[in-house]
């Protein structure tokens, strides 16, 4: 929790983990990404899977939000109320470079295979350019299992979106939940 109010135009403060709160990410061999954020920082050196649309902004959003990072961190330091001396962004720019050298496109409502036995295939959540959500199909012991798992997801008739797209049937359904209220 932070003692003081957020600057102006700022939705978080920065802080850096440790490798040792990063908790293994150097075993994830791939990641999917349903919006525009991800962290190599740590070591993550597999392919990271999204849209095509998501691809060809990543580069755009990412330095942008780096910046952002770098700023909140140096702010954050001339204040002086971080828990991390000195605080630092969770990513830099050449975070992004190595970050962009790893995406892969992969088109909506295609299934592809990114595990033995795991099959995944990106539908659109109408939210903004590129958002997607995930059906992902798990073999297991006893048959498969469908997981979709949602980020944001937009309204319909939106002037600037498509309306996402209704979700498959699923045995699990996760949403990610901004506000929490």
């Amino acid at each position: 929790m932070n003692p003081r109010p957020l600057p102006a135009g700022r939705t978080s403060y920065s802080t850096r983990r440790t490798p040792q709160q990063a908790r293994g990410q150097e075993t994830y061999e791939r990641i999917l990404v349903t919006a525009e954020k991800v962290l190599v920082r740590e070591g993550f050196k597999g392919p990271i899977l999204t849209s095509p649309a998501t691809a060809d902004l990543r580069g755009l959003l990412l330095y942008d939000s780096a910046k952002c990072q770098e700023e909140d961190a140096a702010y954050a330091n001339r204040k002086g109320f971080s828990e991390h001396q000195p605080a630092l962004p969770l990513y830099d720019e050449r975070d992004v470079e190595r970050a962009l050298r790893l995406v892969k496109a992969v088109a909506r409502d295609t299934w592809f295979e990114p595990a033995a036995g795991v099959r995944c295939r990106f539908h659109d959540a109408g939210h903004m350019l590129g958002s997607s959500f995930i059906e992902i199909e798990v073999t297991v012991a006893d048959g498969l299992r469908r997981i979709v798992f949602s980020g944001d997801v937009g309204r319909f008739d939106a002037p600037l979106y498509h309306d996402p797209v209704p979700a498959p049937a699923c045995d699990y359904l996760i949403c990610e939940s901004t506000y929490g209220d």
